[in-house]
């Protein structure tokens, strides 16, 4: 990932871009950011024999596990009144509303932050399974 986005910056004539590599936020603990972009690997793929784990799009987290842990740290790498624009997915689970499970996420920050949070669609399992094997080829 690292290397493509070296490529974009210097396709784009950009010297200013750092890369760094790590776990989420590690790469960048103490700092802190106006702006915040992500769009992590969070494809929610099974983890189970033959079922190939696609990099670009699978985080190895489980479930929704990733995008829970870049809502839940991403207000302490933010200013204060900083923006943090997020992509992902989130399961909805049997008794359990996917919406509200988002929602205790941001509350679990240890910094308090204000969200508006889209959802484009729900997706029962199969056709959430079918979505992303077409994607995959």
């Amino acid at each position: 990932a690292l290397r493509f986005a070296a490529l974009n910056a210097a396709l784009a004539g950009d010297a200013a871009v750092e890369l760094r590599e790590g776990s989420l936020f590690e790469p960048v603990a103490g700092e802190q950011f106006d702006r915040v972009v992500s769009n992590p690997p969070f494809v929610i793929t099974p983890r189970v024999a033959g079922v190939p784990a696609y990099e670009y799009r699978d985080a190895g987290f489980a479930g929704d596990d990733l995008v829970a842990a870049v809502v839940r740290g991403v207000g302490e790498v933010l200013t204060p009144g900083g923006v943090a624009q997020l992509l992902g997915n989130w399961e909805y689970r049997d008794g359990e509303d996917g919406l509200e499970r988002v929602q205790a996420w941001v509350a679990a920050s240890p910094v308090p932050l204000d969200a508006w949070i889209v959802e484009r669609e729900q997706l029962d399992p199969l056709a959430y399974a079918q979505l992303w094997v077409r994607d995959g080829g």
